[in-house]
């Protein structure tokens, strides 16, 4: 507030309003360097615009904050209330991920926040095609959230022993694993994903399908909870505690350190 009025930030603007005790505008002043309307600045206003939803309700931002998680899991009714309940997965670090959605059916995000995402969730007017090229193109921008471990830093010993676990062919006892119970198979660099469908045995009654798409690792240590259905709080309980065994991952010769270890690599990504 100021005197004889209030000043407002906008902040996809980068400028402050001035208004008087009315409410009419007495100014807007730049706070920076104004800020180009290109291609990523349409898509990223767009991500934020609420009249995109039927009466103005909410925006892409509400439930994905500055494009990562709420940390929820949706159950959408256009399958029936109890089917289908599904995580809301990060949009950072999306780059050169697809296909998208947890079954991997959407092979682009224009797909993804369509036709389909309109029906179901915004209900109301697709948007424009040059609006969602750019709001793509925006949210293919936006990096991965930062490691919460230093590869090279103070754990870096750590690190190394996971990443040895991570990429391992063979059991601690020697015997060879096959591929599918190797961390790396499904998860292999750059992004750690091999943009596959995979069954890790994490079905549910109320699931339409048995294999879901495999998710990329960049900052995956901020991306909590885990699986399709969120049931992992933890990166340690996706092992220990989610009742998938051995199919994500041969993890059965692992002790504590093991998995210390593992999960250190992890986060470092």
């Amino acid at each position: 507030r100021v005197a004889g009025g209030i000043a407002v930030t906008n902040r996809l603007d980068d400028t402050v309003t001035l208004l008087d005790e009315e409410g009419d505008v007495l100014a807007t002043i730049p706070i920076g360097e104004p800020i180009p309307d290109d291609t990523f600045q349409v898509g990223r206003r767009a991500f934020f615009d609420a009249s995109y939803c039927f009466q103005r309700h909410f925006s892409c931002t509400s439930c994905h904050p500055e494009g990562h998680t709420d940390g929820l899991t949706y159950d959408f009714d256009i399958d029936g209330v109890g089917r289908n309940v599904v995580l809301n997965r990060s949009l950072l670090g999306m780059e050169g991920t697809a296909p998208f959605k947890w079954t991997g059916i959407n092979p682009s995000l224009q797909r993804q926040c369509g036709a389909r995402f309109a029906m179901v969730l915004t209900r109301a007017a697709v948007m424009p095609p040059e609006t969602l090229d750019a709001m793509a193109a925006w949210l293919e921008s936006l990096p991965p959230p930062r490691p919460l471990v230093d590869a090279d830093g103070e754990h870096a010993e750590l690190v190394a022993r996971g990443k040895a676990i991570f990429e391992r062919s063979r059991r601690k006892d020697g015997k060879r694993l096959r591929p599918s119970q190797r961390c790396i198979t499904c998860h292999p660099p750059p992004h750690y994903t091999n943009r596959q469908r995979t069954d890790v045995g994490s079905y549910a009654p109320g699931d339409p399908v048995r294999a879901f798409d495999v998710s990329h690792l960049k900052g995956i240590g901020q991306k909590a909870p885990y699986l399709h259905d969120g049931r992992a709080t933890t990166l340690e309980a996706i092992f220990r505690d989610a009742g998938l065994g051995d199919r994500h991952g041969y993890v059965s010769d692992l002790d504590d350190d093991d998995l210390r270890a593992l999960v250190a690599f992890l986060r470092s990504l």
